[in-house]
């Protein structure tokens, strides 16, 4: 028996792989059309139904199968030239071939995770350690996980594929072996596959009827796609469509006798098959020598009966499934000879690893800035160092086209993009999208949308259709069966991602539909233009919102989806900033997170509350330890209620932080942390000491209702960050109010990524007239398989009375707190705490962490060098620590101290500079620790390092 939580289960699945892929937008829309017309009650009729076997219910959703059609390989007239040529985007595309897709109705694609769940997961040869790709997410007793996730993601395994190779490589050469590297594909893989009905069916055969019966309904979907491609007659064997998740597991089964045949051949170092993608490395003896390839693949692939030559014809075939066609020009071999082959394979890898590697957290701002006129052309030619004559030809570089719409999106999530910045990414980009390009670009259809719809660039948009519409109404077909199947899907296509991309900016489609309406006389009934102005409405675009498709990525909010807000059809949830509302109200209700289609992340809830706190005046809710407790709570409720009990939370709870009982003191408190998951104590630290500049007329300008934060900022913020991601360095520390908001997200990931303690002055936040000046502190931990990120916000306890006076000049307020609150830390067995700016001047305050502190941390935005410089100085003898002050390199006043005499107090100190810097210094805490344990025992050195104890100094027993 299938249950209602079963399906539901089965459908969220089905929207996470949807989510996520890229390739099946149609899919996309078919879950958002499902949800719009009640699909509780779909789901429920879908599950009375499967149990009763009600036939005519299941054949009616069978017959509603379709093929889905779309251009695969394509051919433009420049190709046939015999010379080079770099048309100007009006050329005819002549369709090669074609790829077919299932557009199954939903219940079906359901009904097909059910069956992967039951009955698929249990067949030999799906998750071994030799397949990489359409892998099953599954646990320790070989079921699926709960959950939303049915696959481990493709980029793990397609870079575990890669990694591997390389490693084996790697060693063979290391050990003076001789070894060749085959790579193979597999020629129309899907379409090429016959799976006989009987041996599936013996694999299968459950003493639970229902898992029979789905076998059944999966066979026959699987028939009527044969049916309408009008292949396999034979009753006997199936096909698999592809977009069904069922065909990537059927695959892999149906390739068994193949991989099992090529890990048993002699030699074999290794072997990985990445869908029909193919990599085989082989041990071959010192003594063979080999002048052509004929004679590698006879020794190495036709002799142990891996290959068979094709009768009459050059190509091969697996000796063991002649269905299996291997493609000719992607059949290569490479030839590798013990030690000398290092070089040579470590530049393999550099060039394969790349692109999918993380060099940086963040893009490369400085060189975005510099490009963003820069069209990425690709040169291709027949030598590396090529003179003209060896051009081959001059094209767009698509993956560099990718990457540059990832960037720009990322640079307007983060900042104000001025006008002469648009117009000179938007000429660059207008420039590639032309002619075939449009084609052969589609899967950036989505991404190239978004952004336009983010930079709300109207004529580039209208520009942009126009073209497509064009080129689609062009396209030449050697068969005019299909014209009209695939033209019909390429604007299907088109007008979803725009939806989607429109979802995001009402108003915007509002501007669109009125300037197309000025030319209406022009516009046929069945163009994409005419489908914008009548059929894309403000409800069918709140129901793409509501189906939460839209990548959060694109959000400047962070987890804005949680409130009620997000459905104001006023707001742009591309540009949506703090400033913009008086008021948040947190989503109600359990339906609505029952369909999100991804995990909500701990971050985005914990930000949510944060924001709520801020707008309610619940200042006493923003300490971590309230934050951290409803936040759990609710990412528990939305992510995992259904599948876990509450020991799930429990067991997260444990992997944050233990939070002792906080201490008062009169009208101060102290909460202390100890950091879970942690490394034992380090003998020394790196602490990176920042230039990192700060102007008193920039926090001006900040205060203002019209702030923006422009590009050239978050430049000089991700260059920093950057340079010192590629040191190991354990703190970072920025000045007071040098942070802005929207940069919080970005610095949670370089902390959590890099395990780096981040410490930083936000910018002045304005929320009902009251300025709120916080700190944030972004305490990372790991354990073996997750790092987490844990944040602590803190509202300034004492604002300066220069502070004040701005403030109230401009009539605002200023936060009322209760009582001052400190934090005090224990991670890596360092403790430590944070005081900001003016706060150091209280001397009561500072001397409540006497003898409990490894390490202070100063956060500044002050002119008054010397002033800090005296309470620096008294700080650190006073308390007998290390002391880290960072302010804006405008002024003096960062460096960084330790508990000595004057000469050698400061360990780094620096000032000034255009662009940031930063110094790397040692703080050797535990030789601090061993010092001050001797003296309290009475010993005492003859020339002492650091200066004596301090009068009533007792060490806390967690720095012993």
């Amino acid at each position: 028996m299938i249950t209602k939580n079963n399906i539901q289960e089965a459908y969220e699945k089905l929207k996470y792989f949807s989510f996520y892929d890229k390739t099946f937008v149609h899919l996309k829309e078919q879950i958002i059309e499902f949800e719009s017309k009640d699909a509780k009650k779909k789901l429920s009729i879908l599950a009375d139904n499967f149990n009763i076997k009600k036939e005519d219910y299941f054949q009616n959703l069978i017959n509603k199968i379709q093929i889905h059609v779309t251009p695969k390989g394509i051919e433009c007239e420049d190709d046939k030239y015999d010379f080079v040529s770099v048309l100007s985007g009006n050329e005819r595309i002549k369709i090669k071939s074609l790829n077919y897709y299932i557009k199954a109705p939903i219940e079906i694609h359901i009904l097909n995770i059910l069956w992967i769940g039951y009955s698929l997961i249990k067949l030999p040869n799906i998750n071994e350690k030799h397949i990489f790709a359409n892998k099953l997410d599954i646990n320790y007793a070989g079921n699926l996980k709960n959950g939303k996730k049915t696959f481990i993601p493709y980029f793990e395994n397609y870079q575990s594929w890669l990694n591997n190779a390389l490693t084996t490589s790697e060693s063979l050469a290391k050990e003076n072996k001789n070894f060749i590297i085959i790579s193979l594909d597999i020629k129309r893989f899907y379409y090429s596959i016959r799976q006989t009905i009987k041996e599936l069916s013996g694999e299968l055969e459950s003493n639970y009827e229902f898992k029979n019966y789905l076998t059944r309904i999966n066979v026959s979907v699987n028939k009527k796609w044969d049916l309408l491609l009008g292949i396999n007659q034979d009753e006997s064997v199936f096909s698999l469509p592809i977009g069904l998740l069922s065909s990537g597991i059927l695959a892999n089964y149906y390739c068994k006798h193949i991989d099992e045949k090529i890990q048993s051949t002699a030699g074999i170092r290794y072997y990985g098959r990445y869908v029909d993608d193919i990599i085989i490395i082989k041990e071959i003896s010192k003594k063979t020598k080999y002048t052509n390839s004929n004679k590698i693949i006879s020794d190495h692939l036709v002799d142990p009966k891996i290959l068979s030559k094709i009768p009459n014809n050059d190509n091969y075939v697996f000796t063991d499934n002649h269905n299996l066609e291997i493609q000719p020009e992607k059949l290569k071999l490479f030839l590798f000879s013990g030690k000398s082959s290092l070089k040579q394979i470590e530049l393999i890898k550099n060039e394969l690893l790349k692109n999918s590697s993380e060099v940086n957290l963040i893009p490369d701002m400085e060189m975005v800035y510099k490009n963003l006129d820069k069209i990425p052309f690709e040169i291709k030619a027949n030598d590396k160092r090529f003179k003209l004559r060896d051009i081959q030809s001059i094209e767009n570089n698509k993956f560099e086209v990718s990457k540059l719409l990832s960037q720009a999106i990322y640079i307007q999530k983060y900042c104000d993009v001025n006008l002469e910045e648009k117009q000179k990414l938007f000429r660059n980009l207008d420039k590639i999208f032309k002619g075939k390009y449009i084609l052969e670009y589609r899967n950036l259809w989505s991404k190239y949308l978004v952004c336009l719809v983010i930079f709300e660039r109207q004529t580039e948009l209208l520009n942009f259709i126009n073209r497509t519409q064009k080129l689609i109404s062009r396209i030449v077909f050697d068969s005019e069966i299909e014209k009209p199947q695939v033209i019909e899907s390429l604007k299907n296509e088109f007008i979803i991602s725009l939806n989607l991309a429109l979802s995001g900016n009402f108003e915007f489609h509002k501007k669109i539909k009125r300037r197309i309406l000025r030319r209406k006389s022009f516009i046929s009934s069945d163009s994409i233009y005419n489908i914008i102005t009548e059929k894309t409405s403000d409800e069918l675009l709140t129901n793409y919102r509501r189906s939460y498709f839209l990548d959060p990525v694109y959000y400047r909010m962070e987890g804005i989806f949680l409130f009620e807000e997000y459905f104001d059809q006023s707001i742009n949830l591309y540009s949506y900033n703090l400033s913009e509302r008086r008021n948040l109200t947190f989503r109600k209700g359990d339906s609505w997170y029952l369909y999100f289609p991804r995990y909500i992340k701990y971050w985005e809830i914990y930000n949510g509350f944060y924001l709520i706190s801020l707008f309610r005046n619940q200042t006493e809710n923003i300490i971590y330890s309230t934050l951290n407790r409803i936040s759990l709570n609710l990412y528990w409720k939305l992510n995992f209620k259904r599948f876990f009990d509450p020991t799930f939370l429990e067991n997260v709870l444990k992997k944050q932080y233990i939070n002792t009982k906080p201490e008062f003191f009169g009208d101060i408190m102290i909460n202390s942390f100890d950091a879970k998951f942690s490394e034992k104590t380090k003998s020394s630290l790196y602490v990176a000491v920042p230039s990192f500049k700060v102007t008193e007329d920039h926090l001006k300008v900040s205060l203002k209702p019209d702030y923006k934060i422009y590009l050239q900022t978050f430049v000089q913020f991700s260059k920093l960050l950057n340079e010192i991601s590629q040191k190991k360095v354990d703190f970072l520390t920025f000045p007071e109010l040098s942070i802005p908001h929207q940069f919080l997200g970005a610095l949670v990931n370089f902390s959590k990524d890099f395990q780096t303690t981040v410490s930083a002055g936000l910018e002045y936040i304005i929320i009902n007239n009251t300025v709120y000046n916080i700190s944030v502190t972004i305490i990372p931990s790991q354990n073996s398989k997750f790092k987490f990120a844990n944040i602590f916000f803190r509202i300034k306890n004492h604002y300066s009375p220069e502070e004040i006076k701005t403030i109230e000049e401009i009539e605002l307020l200023r936060p009322v707190l209760k009582k001052s609150i400190y934090y005090l830390f224990n991670w890596n067995s360092v403790t430590f705490t944070l005081f900001n700016c003016f706060e150091l001047s209280n001397i009561s305050h500072r001397s409540l962490f006497k003898g409990r502190i490894d390490l202070i941390f100063g956060i500044l935005l002050n002119k008054d060098r010397f002033y800090y410089d005296s309470i620096a100085q008294s700080t650190v003898r006073d308390l007998h620590c290390f002391l880290l002050n960072v302010n804006s390199s405008k002024y003096k006043g960062t460096f960084l101290l330790q508990p000595t005499s004057s000469d050698l107090m400061y360990l780094a100190e620096l000032k000034g500079g255009i662009d940031p810097y930063f110094l790397l210094e040692t703080v050797k805490v535990n030789e601090l620790r061993n010092f001050q344990i001797k003296y309290l025992s009475g010993y005492r050195d003859e020339k002492p390092k650091y200066k004596p104890l301090p009068p009533d100094f007792t060490m806390d027993e967690k720095r012993k």
